[in-house]
């Protein structure tokens, strides 16, 4: 990603959203990674991708999705979670 950023910055861009930051949390029984993305306009996002204009990252993207991400839906936090002073998730 680091080397060809202007594809993932492009398939963002077309959706209407960016990856702000990543975190990971590790415990005994988990491994989860946070993607915090911010918009302009969430209201305004890419919902079907049928028209994105794909690059060499979706590949890349899809492999990580597959392999990663949880079977259920993923969890909107924001309503949960805040950031605190040490930049960790909190109730």
């Amino acid at each position: 990603m680091r080397e060809n950023i202007e594809f993932p910055k492009s398939e963002m861009e077309q959706k209407g959203y960016f990856w702000d930051s990543v975190f990971y949390e590790k415990g005994d029984d988990f491994e989860c990674i946070y993607i915090v993305i911010k918009s302009a306009d969430f209201s305004k996002i890419m919902m079907d991708e049928r028209e994105l204009v794909v690059s060499p990252f979706r590949d890349v993207y899809e492999k990580f999705r597959t392999t990663c991400w949880a079977p259920e839906p993923y969890i909107d936090l924001e309503p949960v979670f805040c950031f605190n002073s040490s930049l960790t998730f909190s109730g």
